[in-house]
């Protein structure tokens, strides 16, 4: 069994948590979640690894990245990511990622998009699952009419990630909501 490197990332909405195998990043979330308050053994029980505290190269470049993303200076991760969860998660999370920065999209848009028109609530499901914040974007995902929708890691920050994105898109302005 192999260990996951670990390292806290501090950003504008606070500390993140990034694990990352030797390639890949596995997890990126805040530590203020409900998910890290189960605490590091848990963590490490949920990825059946122990974590062991270390900047490596890639751990580096993910931080990098993310300061990149809120100083408005990168719309886009260039990050190897290993997703894992069950097909239709995973196929769940690549249509978050296709979703262009300072766009958003509904539920019932990215059903549609994946032609799933009656998995609705499993996308959502699966989108609440989504193990890597910001990279893949979840934030992005909105209610049908325009409302923001639940977030792992409080609506205050979704609409803050939203913002950022929005005003620093080419797109510009709210018209984009719903873009296809």
């Amino acid at each position: 069994m192999n260990n996951l490197f670990a390292q806290c990332i501090s950003t504008p909405l606070g500390d993140m948590l990034a694990l990352a195998n030797e390639t890949q990043l596995e997890h990126l979330s805040l530590i203020d979640t409900p998910l890290y308050a189960t605490g590091i053994a848990a963590l490490e029980k949920l990825h059946n690894r122990s974590f062991v505290f270390k900047n490596t190269d890639l751990l580096l470049k993910v931080a990098l990245q993310l300061q990149e993303y809120f100083a408005a200076a990168r719309t886009s991760f260039e990050i190897p990511l290993q997703l894992k969860g069950t097909t239709f998660q995973q196929s769940v999370w690549d249509a978050l990622i296709q979703i262009p920065y300072g766009s958003t999209r509904s539920y019932q848009q990215q059903a549609k998009l994946m032609q799933q028109l009656l998995a609705i609530r499993a996308i959502a499901k699966a989108n609440g699952a989504n193990p890597i914040m910001i990279i893949v974007p979840c934030h992005r995902i909105i209610g049908s009419d325009g409302s923001l929708t639940g977030y792992a890691g409080g609506m205050w920050r979704k609409s803050e990630l939203l913002k950022l994105e929005s005003a620093n898109s080419i797109h510009g302005t709210q018209a984009s909501l719903f873009e296809q």
